[in-house]
């Protein structure tokens, strides 16, 4: 069994991927080179790679491991962030019509936020399950796909339809939802509206309505311990 140190096994990239993670996988070194280049290490694919491991696209797992961390950040920081707005833009407006600089600041805020928590929850959704194609990860080790799931509490749950949870399936609810909201709360308090971290997808599927409330903090927990119990299952 080969072994290398696991800052070294992080450093590198998986072979369906181009810049990232690197997997020595039992009888893979011989087929393909690496060298480093002006944008770091990437991989050159031989024909014989290409035809044993039907690579599709080169995936970044480094990207998808920041976009769940900036994901989790936002999830957690939302009530922070507003109180913060309320400190330093003016509350005060003369007429119940007028719109004060925090109500602007704060339609702001919840513009930005939908569009960035939407684009990256798509875009790790899309590249996982890339990922879930290319490498068939049920035929190099262990398959995480529903274990990663099951690992966290309160990740996902179906209020409408019949949705079977699991990694990949909450990847295809993100990439098909039809409609999209972030669930807003208000803290009694300090009586301010802020992202609770939640967010409902809505689509149809033969037919018939399908909504799941998903955690996006739990979530983003989900996909990081998918993605290292692959490097354990890769590496052995």
């Amino acid at each position: 069994m080969f072994f290398l140190p696991r800052f070294f096994h992080r450093a590198f990239s998986y072979p369906a991927l181009l810049i990232g993670r690197f997997a020595f996988c039992r009888g893979m070194l011989n087929l393909f080179p690496f060298h480093n280049n002006l944008d770091g290490w990437t991989i050159q694919y031989t024909p014989e790679y290409l035809d044993t491991y039907k690579v599709s696209h080169a995936i970044s797992i480094g990207s998808i491991e920041e976009h769940i961390f900036l994901l989790n950040q936002l999830a957690t920081s939302s009530l922070t962030y507003v109180g913060e707005l309320r400190n330093s833009f003016a509350f005060h407006k003369e007429e119940e019509w007028q719109v004060s600089e925090f109500d602007y600041e704060f339609m702001r805020y919840q513009g930005q936020l939908e569009s960035v928590v939407s684009d990256y929850l798509i875009q790790s959704a899309t590249r996982t399950s890339i990922f879930q194609d290319s490498w068939k990860v049920g035929g190099i080790g262990y398959d995480s796909n529903e274990d990663a799931y099951q690992r966290f509490e309160n990740v996902a749950r179906c209020t409408e339809g019949e949705v079977g949870l699991s990694v990949r399936e909450v990847c295809n609810k993100i990439i098909h939802a039809i409609k999209f909201e972030l669930e807003c709360v208000c803290a009694e308090q300090q009586r301010l509206k802020y992202w609770s971290g939640k967010c409902h997808l809505h689509g149809v599927q033969r037919g018939k309505c399908w909504h799941v409330e998903l955690n996006v903090k739990q979530w983003g927990f989900v996909l990081q311990y998918y993605y290292d119990t692959v490097d354990i299952a890769t590496s052995e």
